[in-house]
């Protein structure tokens, strides 16, 4: 896997000043959706394309500068990038140097009970929706156990059932409390016929 730096900046506002906006949200363009969360000078986040012809889905790790108008990190593609974010934290309008083609991401309402982060008793998940698919990543709250991955699902029609596959050959399935506070979910995992049985339940951090 190949990582390269990223730069996004921000403008200043009328009065010439820096502004302080706040990174962690969903973004869309035309071709992805990326999730970002801020951490105090920390941003981590997920792209994820729209079909499957563009881009494998990926990781965006950063830290801010300039009173929190700059972000650098790495991304899990080939080129730079380069976002500058609008003055009402609206709208992002970037380049991906891989293919020099100018995008602008629009900030999304974030109301979906599904979005967010969460955390089980090892693990960290990041979930987005879009339509009807769900996607995600998670990887061990313990940097040393070294386990990651994604996840990509589909959502029942009242948005609270998950059902999908997860990067380690197996089937999930999260079913999601009345509050979105919570969810109860199991995974199959094993080489066997018949797969062994574990549950996978998470506490909504964000």
């Amino acid at each position: 896997m190949i990582f390269s730096s990223c730069i996004v900046s921000a403008d200043k506002n009328e009065t010439g000043s820096d502004i302080q906006p706040s990174w962690s949200g969903v973004w869309e363009s035309l071709l992805y959706t990326e999730t970002l969360e801020q951490n105090k000078t920390n941003v981590t986040g997920t792209y994820v394309p729209f079909t499957n012809s563009l881009k494998d889905n990926g990781i965006i790790n950063g830290t801010l500068t300039n009173n929190g108008s700059r972000l650098t990190g790495s991304w899990t593609e080939t080129g730079d990038v380069l976002f500058n974010v609008s003055n009402d934290n609206s709208t992002l309008d970037g380049v991906w140097a891989y293919s020099d083609e100018v995008q602008q991401f629009l900030k999304m309402d974030s109301n979906n009970d599904i979005d967010g982060t969460w955390n089980s008793s090892s693990l960290s998940l990041n979930l987005q929706k879009k339509d009807s698919l769900v996607f995600g990543t998670y990887e061990s709250i313990d940097d040393q156990t070294g386990v990651s991955g994604f996840i990509n699902a589909t959502v029942s029609p009242d948005g609270k059932e998950i059902t999908g596959t997860f990067n380690e050959s197996g089937n999930i399935l999260f079913i999601l409390s009345d509050d979105g506070s919570y969810y109860n979910g199991t995974y199959t995992y094993g080489n066997k016929p018949q797969k062994e049985v574990d549950t996978w339940n998470a506490t909504r951090i964000k």
